[in-house]
């Protein structure tokens, strides 16, 4: 009772709120896969229009948290929302990350839309396809709102998973084997090259304690530094051009993904 008591202050129903849309999904393709189990052969077909329905669901349910933002039917309006944080800034929920969100979702509902013909044909009719699917949706939803290091890679992960098995589909296939071995090997070594760099990239900026208060001033003063230094060179050298344009994604990406943390002292 006391580690429930504990756990319950984590997070509260508004985080919830936030991602509303991706349980919805995650929802529908835990009853795709009961549906897989319950219903005959002949009737797999429902898994499909049930995928099909939750995804509309979470759409209206999208709409209506845009809506709730103060959000308008025009473009323009989602570059003035105010941004909303939840899990303890791991989550972002802003313009940026509703338009991705709906994006995500119309190409899933028009990939399971596209699938059930080819699936009759292949005679691969299952809900785990869908489920697949879903939770690939889910992932890519998560990377459109994520706002950490960890809520990303968990995200990518959970997208490149369900990948991975959506590749080898076809057992039946000598091809499809094939390329979900070289995919799932592939994605192994980038896992493992992108985690590498996401560790480098905290321990650089976030070392130790006087770096969180410091190193939004000094990450912002370098990238000046050296924008100014290169930029006065651009009309005699060409290449300075791809130098200015590399140090500014190194310096100001991570800054992106991890200035939550030292952004406090110098916003204030």
């Amino acid at each position: 009772m006391l580690f429930l008591f504990q756990t319950t202050g984590l997070f509260n129903f508004r985080d919830l709120q936030l991602i509303a849309p991706e349980l919805i999904i995650t929802v529908a393709a835990c009853a795709a896969l009961v549906m897989e189990v319950i219903l005959p052969y002949k009737l797999s077909k429902w898994t499909a229009y049930s995928s099909l329905a939750g995804i509309g669901l979470a759409l209206v349910s999208l709409g209506a948290q845009f809506l709730s933002m103060g959000g308008t039917f025009r473009l323009a309006s989602l570059t003035n929302l105010s941004p909303i944080d939840g899990f303890y800034g791991m989550v972002r929920i802003d313009g940026f990350a509703l338009l991705f969100r709906a994006i995500f979702l119309i190409a899933a509902a028009l990939a399971i839309a596209i699938s059930i013909r080819y699936l009759d044909i292949e005679r691969e009719q299952h809900g785990e396809y869908y489920s697949l699917i879903l939770f690939a949706t889910v992932g890519m939803m998560f990377l459109g709102s994520g706002y950490d290091l960890i809520s990303l890679y968990i995200s990518l992960e959970l997208m490149a998973l369900t990948f991975y098995v959506l590749v080898a589909f076809t057992k039946r296939e000598r091809r499809s084997n094939e390329a979900g071995m070289k995919y799932f090997l592939l994605g192994a070594f980038s896992s493992g090259i992108l985690l590498y760099g996401m560790s480098v990239l905290y321990g650089y900026f976030l070392r130790s304690p006087p770096c969180r208060s410091t190193c939004g001033p000094r990450m912002l003063t370098k990238a000046r530094r050296h924008r100014s230094r290169h930029f006065s060179q651009l009309d005699r050298k060409p290449r300075a051009l791809l130098s200015t344009l590399g140090s500014s994604l190194w310096r100001l990406v991570p800054c992106k993904l991890i200035g939550r943390h030292c952004s406090g002292s110098w916003q204030r």
